[in-house]
């Protein structure tokens, strides 16, 4: 699936910087939406495989590499910066220190990815700043907008799940499946989310892990 998604992309793009010296403002818009929808839909399924494969590879998760956080931070920064440009979003990252922990690059590198794309999603004209740092051996991450934020009804639903793991999870299809990923992520390393958010007003994410000794 993916390489096909992968050649649609590229496809979609080299269209669309042709499109943009063209005269016909159909053809423009039409060449954006399809550039978007492209990269969209490739993300998605890139994220969609990787969260498959945590799954897959259950009995591995234990088997930890020292990796750099910030690393993988810049790594999904570079992944969604064109399309934070696209919102006219800013994303800064504040970094307090930069250490190598032992964890799984993989299943940071998801959360990270879920909630970045959902605060530029819901932001325009914005900044989403993301901070990382380190207390008393726990690893604070943070995803924060100034976007739409969350309706009481949606952010109770999420910190539900939060302190019950075993809840109804139907509503999923009404609140997407970004999120809900982060929390079953998040239950497989006995990790912590807190939300804060105002509707109107935006959104801050930050999970907790706790640092793995060797």
């Amino acid at each position: 699936i993916k390489s096909p998604l992968k050649f649609l992309s590229i496809t979609a793009k080299h269209l669309h910087d042709k499109a943009f010296y063209s005269e016909n403002a159909n053809i423009k818009e039409n060449a954006k939406i399809m550039k978007e929808s492209a990269s969209e839909l490739y993300r998605f399924v890139e994220n969609l495989v990787d969260y498959s494969k945590v799954f897959m590879e259950h009995n591995d998760l234990k088997g930890l590499n020292k990796e750099n956080i910030d690393l993988i931070i810049n790594e999904k920064i570079n992944l969604f910066k064109n399309l934070a440009l696209e919102n006219n979003n800013q994303i800064i990252y504040r970094k307090y220190n930069s250490q190598e922990f032992f964890l799984n690059k993989r299943v940071l590198g998801i959360i990270i990815h879920n909630l970045l794309d959902n605060a530029i999603k819901n932001t325009h004209s914005g900044k989403i700043i993301i901070s990382a740092k380190v207390v008393n051996n726990k690893i604070y991450l943070s995803v924060e907008d100034n976007g739409t934020g969350m309706t009481d009804e949606i952010k109770n639903y999420y910190i539900n799940i939060v302190r019950n793991y075993e809840i109804d999870k139907l509503a999923l299809q009404n609140y997407g499946l970004g999120l809900h990923m982060v929390l079953e992520l998040l239950r497989l390393l006995k990790g912590d989310l807190k939300i804060e958010s105002k509707e109107g007003l935006g959104t801050k994410i930050s999970i907790i892990l706790d640092i793995i000794q060797s």
